[in-house]
């Protein structure tokens, strides 16, 4: 699905993303909310989505070919992209990021040192605003975005198996994972980033040895807007 985001960005869309595994009346309600015109997916979950009026595009399969048309070269004003939070009321809330904030956060992640030889982990669901970062890390940067097989996509030994046979240098876990993670020597991994909760001094200690560590913050609206580097 990160190719299809990428299309969509290119063409000047905006894109809302869609966890198959949300409850069949918060995926309706997102897709009417935001007047979805176009739905990217994979022929295996189409059974799983709600009757919408949105044309469906399956990326797994042949696509018709394309008209050609006038390239939309998007402002900064322009959407990039929409996060829906679980809402205070109970009702989803949409959080609209435009490209100015986009572009922003590709900027500010020049601190964290990617370039194109880095491997960059895609671990978080794109549901939520961190696979923003991790995907934004890897294009601003030019680096290789690397996502883990469903396997290996709980924290254990799989997923320590796959930052190893895989050499990723840049990832984004958060606290708790670190502190369930098996131990296990991660030479590649040059910078590890924490978000989404408090850490304690002890993953601090443990996990910034011989890597830069830092903890990156913020809401919804801004993707990330914090950050410090840690040391032991």
């Amino acid at each position: 699905m990160a190719i299809g985001i990428l299309g969509i960005l290119k063409a000047g869309g905006a894109y809302v993303p869609l966890d198959p595994s949300y409850p069949i009346d918060r995926l309706a309600f997102m897709l009417t909310d935001t007047q979805v015109k176009i739905l990217l997916t994979q022929s295996a979950l189409v059974d799983k989505l709600p009757p919408c009026e949105a044309e469906i595009f399956c990326l797994d399969r042949p696509l018709p070919e394309a008209i050609p048309t006038a390239r939309s070269i998007p402002t900064p004003d322009h959407l990039a992209y929409v996060i829906y939070t679980s809402g205070s009321t109970g009702v989803p809330k949409g959080v609209l990021i435009t490209q100015r904030g986009l572009s922003n956060v590709v900027t500010a992640q020049r601190s964290f040192g990617a370039n194109r030889s880095s491997r960059i982990l895609q671990f978080s669901s794109l549901s939520f605003d961190a696979s923003v970062f991790e995907i934004a890390l890897a294009w601003g940067s030019g680096g290789t975005l690397y996502i883990p097989p469903k396997a290996a996509q709980l924290p254990g030994i799989a997923f320590t198996q796959f930052l190893q046979q895989q050499a990723i240098t840049h990832a984004l876990i958060t606290p708790a994972v670190l502190n369930v993670l098996p131990a296990a020597d991660l030479p590649a991994l040059q910078t590890l980033i924490t978000g989404g909760e408090m850490g304690s001094q002890s993953v601090i200690d443990r996990w910034s040895v011989n890597r830069r560590f830092f903890n990156a913050y913020a809401h919804e609206a801004t993707t990330w807007a914090t950050m410090a580097e840690l040391h032991p």
